[in-house]
């Protein structure tokens, strides 16, 4: 969809416990517990941990593209933008090696399989973000692409909701993880976001 990532409608089917998941994650990686390994707990933690690892990595991607159209809609096609881009790339094959590593956690048996298409469901949606900021990058560069002066306002605030609704999806899913209220409210957000966006294209 224009203006914004896919939005998010319902939860991944973790396992409801007392303590969520994020806080046993926490207390794991901080070593304030004796790690029991192959289990289906620690293999669902450890699923969070690569989960919150690759929203991490996604926000790399996202500011290095900020900052690549940043430079491009004031210097133009230059070398600064070219390491930019360079510099979203490689955040990009790493959000590729990241979802590899999660989808060869869920198969070994971390999730119930309904669980599992769930997770990959999502993160392919999410991927299609990293791949489309680096797409668009690819296109001004290889095309050089010289924006006209009179566009710059509209493609500036293109980009600041755009990322807007990006920083929302990342919440939603904390939200959903943690199982905490608000997702309808940031999807809402988004819904605004994008009704914005499609009125700038016009």
């Amino acid at each position: 969809r224009r203006g914004g990532p896919p939005r998010l409608t319902g939860a991944p089917r973790f396992r409801g416990r007392s303590e969520t998941v994020a806080d046993a994650a926490r207390k794991y990686w901080n070593m304030e517990v004796e790690p029991k390994l192959n289990t289906p707990e620690m293999k669902e933690l450890q699923l969070e941990k690569l989960i919150y690892n690759y929203l991490e990595n996604l926000s790399k991607i996202q500011n290095n593209f900020i900052k690549a159209m940043k430079t491009v809609l004031k210097d133009g096609n230059c070398d600064d933008f070219h390491f930019l881009m360079d510099q979203t790339h490689k955040y990009e094959s790493r959000a590729d090696d990241l979802r590899d590593e999660i989808n060869e956690l869920m198969y070994s048996r971390a999730l119930i399989p309904e669980s599992r298409e769930d997770i990959m469901a999502l993160i392919e949606r999410i991927d299609e973000i990293p791949r489309s900021f680096e797409h668009v990058l690819n296109i001004i560069r290889t095309e050089k692409i010289a924006l006209p002066d009179f566009l710059v306002l509209d493609i500036q605030e293109l980009i600041r909701v755009s990322m807007e609704s990006c920083d929302s999806m990342v919440k939603q899913i904390d939200v959903m993880i943690k199982k905490k209220e608000g997702i309808r409210a940031l999807m809402s957000t988004i819904d605004k976001n994008e009704s914005h966006c499609d009125h700038i294209e016009r």
